[in-house]
């Protein structure tokens, strides 16, 4: 199975990127978009963009932010709609990643086994989960795009921790 990419066909132009985000007036690791864009606070420019509404389990709303990709296609990056804001930042501040997930694992933290896996060595899937990756934010602010703040991890493990971080 190929990994998802958002490297186009060109190299990756991370100081180009870095010094969009270092023009803009606020601090885009830390901006909550949603909040700023109902206040009409946004910086001019803004280099990210927002479209389908995600719902919690609470009943909460909010709308999904990712980066734009007219202002950073030109860097190298593709489907740039698909990635989020802060997976954005966690490839952009790990460059080893050439901005391509991993590879999945076949088990997870707590051995969970990947449906993968399951059908690999002729064990019924419905034993096995489906894993794809996700971001943890740590202090459970999802616009906090801090380094500090971001956990990559599958989306297995991912209620484990934010059930950690409650307590």
């Amino acid at each position: 199975m190929t990994n998802k990419t958002f490297k186009g066909n060109n190299p990756i132009d991370y100081d180009g990127i870095e010094a969009i985000i270092d023009s803009m007036d606020g601090d885009c690791r830390i901006c909550n978009q949603n909040e700023r864009k109902r206040n009409g606070t946004l910086c001019p420019g803004c280099c990210f963009k927002s479209n389908s509404t995600y719902e919690y389990a609470n009943g909460t709303k909010r709308t999904r932010v990712y980066p734009s990709q007219k202002i950073f296609g030109p860097f190298g990056l593709v489907k740039c709609q698909d990635m989020g804001k802060h997976l954005f930042f966690h490839f952009l501040e790990n460059r080893e990643m050439d901005f391509t997930y991993p590879s999945l694992p076949d088990t997870d933290l707590w051995k969970t086994i990947s449906k993968e896996k399951c059908r690999e060595v002729g064990i019924s899937p419905r034993n096995g989960k489906n894993f794809q990756w996700h971001i943890h934010h740590e202090n459970e602010k999802y616009w906090d795009d801090r380094a500090c703040n971001r956990l990559l991890c599958l989306n297995t493990e991912h209620p484990k921790f934010a059930i950690k971080n409650k307590h």
